[in-house]
Parts: structure tokens; C-alpha cells; sequence
């Protein structure tokens, strides 16, 4: 996400003057995002309780029921990190720092209600904090810029289905797969989910796939 940030920002800047162009980068740039963060965050939370023994070791086996949690508003902060960007971009830094200070407030207000509660419950409120702040920053980004709803929503559509239904299978599959060592398990599941999901969003629009890669080798799409 951050990398598409440091890429749109002086594209944004440029195109102040030309709303059209601004609103169609935006959505360009978000349903990028959203290829990349939303298969990642969704094999994350499912390989949770495989990925946290193999790469830290088993003490950190108990915080894998923490990951889901978090991934939750990871997704959400992946397809709005842009918001900070359109707002600095149409001379809006006022309300970015704003919104910056009511996050803080927000999270502050929502960690210290739950400071004696459990860790999973304190990572939930943390994690409806940031949502609340990306979607503010959201809604405000758009308003900025007249960006109509449903081309925001179809923009990251196609990778959450996509990533939605890889999730599944490799939830089906570790239900299949028990004996198979930790290590076995991760690279297996992780090469499973990553193909299907790869062919699954080929298969459905495979337009967006064709525009991450020209992007990536900086030329336009045919």
C-alpha cells in the first residue's frame, strides 16, 4: 500500500485540475491495492495458526488467535491508506491532521475501556478504532473528489470475492489436511491458495491482473 502511495502522490498532484482524471487514477490505484493486500491478509488470518509457530517459534502459538482479529482492519486500512493521499493532494492537509487527532482520540478511548478485559477483546476495539478512522478518511477523500460509490466498490469487488473464496478452500483444506507438519502445512496451503487465487481472478477479470503487471513493468496495458 505505502508503495502505491510514494507512486500516486505527484500523479494526484497534477491532476487537481482535472477531476476526471483524479477520480479515475483513484479507483485504478485502489483496485491495485486491494490485488494485492486482500489475498495477503485473508491467507494471513487463515494461516494463522500454522504461520506464527513456523516463523516465531511455538511460544506465539496463542497470539494466532489474535491475527484474524487484526487482519481485519488491515484489510480495511489497505484500500483507504489512499484517502490520506487524495487529501493531501487537493490541498486538504487541515482535515487529514483532523481526522489523524480523532483516531488517536478514538483508539485511546477504545483501548483504555478495555484495559482490564482480555487480549483478543482489547485487539477487537482497537481494531473497530481503526475502521472508524478509515472510514472517515474515506468518506472525506471522496467527498474531496466526487468519487462515486459504486466505481470505488466495484474497483476492489473482484479481489475480495476472489480472496474471499481462497480463504475457504484453504480453510476446507486444513480441515482435510492433519498430519502434514506445521512447515508442510504453511508452504503447502500458501502455494494452494496463491495458485488458486492467481487463476480464479485470471479466469474473472483477467484485465486487472494484465494492469498490475504493466504497471509493475511500466508500459502501458494493451
Amino acid at each position: 500500500s505505502q508503495t502505491v502511495v510514494k507512486a500516486t502522490f505527484p500523479v494526484f498532484a497534477q491532476l487537481q485540475n482535472d477531476m476526471d482524471r483524479f477520480r479515475a487514477g483513484f479507483y485504478r490505484a485502489t483496485g491495485l491495492v486491494a490485488l494485492f493486500a486482500f489475498p495477503l491478509m485473508m491467507g494471513i488470518a487463515v494461516l494463522a495458526e500454522e504461520l506464527l509457530p513456523v516463523v516465531f517459534g511455538p511460544k506465539w502459538a496463542l497470539a494466532s488467535q489474535l491475527v484474524p482479529i487484526a487482519c481485519v482492519p488491515a484489510l480495511l486500512l489497505s484500500v483507504t491508506t489512499l484517502a490520506g493521499t487524495v487529501l493531501l493532494a487537493t490541498g486538504r492537509a487541515d482535515l487529514l491532521l483532523r481526522i489523524s487527532l480523532l483516531s488517536l482520540a478514538t483508539t485511546a478511548l477504545f483501548l483504555w475501556s478495555t484495559r482490564t478485559e482480555s487480549a483478543s477483546l482489547a485487539m477487537a476495539a482497537l481494531a473497530v478504532a481503526m475502521m472508524i478512522s478509515s472510514l472517515i478518511s474515506l468518506v472525506a477523500a471522496s467527498r474531496a473528489i466526487g468519487a462515486e460509490w459504486k466505481r470505488y466498490a466495484a474497483a476492489v469487488a473482484v479481489p475480495a470475492a476472489c480472496s474471499v473464496a481462497m480463504a475457504a478452500l484453504i480453510y476446507l483444506a486444513k480441515g482435510a489436511v492433519q498430519d502434514a507438519s506445521p512447515t508442510a502445512r504453511l508452504i503447502g496451503f500458501s502455494v494452494t491458495g496463491a495458485a488458486f487465487y492467481v487463476s480464479v481472478i485470471w479466469l474473472v477479470k483477467r484485465s486487472v491482473v494484465e494492469d498490475a503487471i504493466s504497471l509493475v513493468l511500466r508500459r502501458p496495458a494493451a
